[in-house]
């Protein structure tokens, strides 16, 4: 028999491949660069309190930071993808998940599109339960203006 079993059960090619999986998933998180997002994600609910002293409803500032989140994920993600010839240059940047040829490319491009759609549904929805007033006609002038955020601000 040439797999070893562990005592709980598990053989040691199970356990490896496991180790495996969590390596990818540590190397997708590395693409959206934790740190940067976090500061911006406590950037944006100092924001929302300051402009809403007497309180922000749970729920929206909820949906405001997973939107958030991950548009600033995939910004981190997209950009990474952008520099990964110039990464694999510098010694410091040659170990991250690109130049290391952990991830390819059109991985990473994927994740990048997933990350900015799901985050900027996030936001539509946002808009679409709490807008407050006549929100019939101004719904779509949002999502105009979310789409138009994502795609210039947040790419050029």
């Amino acid at each position: 028999m040439s797999r070893i079993t562990l005592a709980n059960g598990l053989s040691l090619s199970r356990g490896h491949s496991r180790v495996g999986f969590m390596a990818r998933i540590g190397d997708y998180v590395e693409l959206t660069k934790p740190r940067i997002v976090l500061l911006e994600l406590v950037t944006i609910v100092v924001a929302a309190h300051l402009a809403s002293p007497w309180g922000i409803p749970p729920a929206v500032l909820l949906h405001t930071v997973f939107g958030a989140a991950l548009v600033a994920a995939s910004a981190g993600a997209c950009n990474q993808w952008w520099e990964r010839s110039a990464d694999a240059l510098m010694r410091r940047t040659a170990n991250r998940p690109l130049p290391a040829g952990r991830l390819a490319g059109r991985e990473v491009v994927w994740f990048g599109l997933v990350t900015l759609l799901v985050g900027m549904l996030a936001w539509a929805l946002r808009y679409v339960l709490f807008a407050y007033g006549n929100e019939g006609e101004l719904v779509f002038m949002l999502l105009v203006g979310i789409a138009l955020h994502g795609v210039c601000y947040d790419f050029f």
